[in-house]
């Protein structure tokens, strides 16, 4: 099938599929390093439970927060739209960090307004929540990645494959 092809060069296909995974074995570093923050918050959070601290909330806290949800919904929509033209599976994967990161400022603020009406003990509870969002998005992004490192997404395009041979 690749007959015609110098010696020592690859089918473009097959460079395509090289780059491919070591894109898909960075996602998964990416998402094992989401797992470990996700760990670590968890591990506060348990702290925070056992032993209880009230957050120091001002008008800063809420308009940082606001400005970081803003922003980070922006740039989730631009990465998704630009990852799917590209195909690119680092942008998609960031912009799946950056959904987590949406649903981790809005927990935020409401965890806020909570503290700020007099129920800090919400605060550890809402950490949890959060380490959970982180913990979700980094699943989703070893699980897209393994699909192609473990050939369950790789189908192939035998038209494609001949046009490019």
């Amino acid at each position: 099938m690749c007959a015609g092809l110098d010696a020592g060069q690859s089918a473009p296909w097959a460079q395509k599929n090289n780059e491919n995974t070591y894109k898909k074995v960075h996602n998964r570093r990416f998402g094992a390093l989401l797992a470990f923050v996700c760990f670590n918050i968890l591990k506060e959070a348990i702290l925070r439970l056992l032993h209880p601290v009230k957050p120091e909330i001002n008008i800063q806290s809420f308009v940082v927060m606001v400005t970081t949800l803003l922003i980070n919904i922006l740039v989730m929509r631009y990465e998704f739209k630009k990852g799917g033209e590209l195909q690119s599976d680092i942008l998609t994967s960031d912009a799946t960090h950056t959904k987590a990161d949406i649903f981790t400022s809005a927990s935020v603020i409401i965890t806020l307004v909570a503290i700020k009406l007099g129920y800090p003990f919400l605060d550890p509870i809402a950490t949890i929540i959060i380490a959970l969002f982180i913990g979700h998005g980094a699943f989703e992004i070893c699980q897209n990645s393994s699909r192609v490192l473990c050939d369950s997404a790789a189908i192939i395009d035998e038209k494609k494959m001949r046009r490019l041979s």
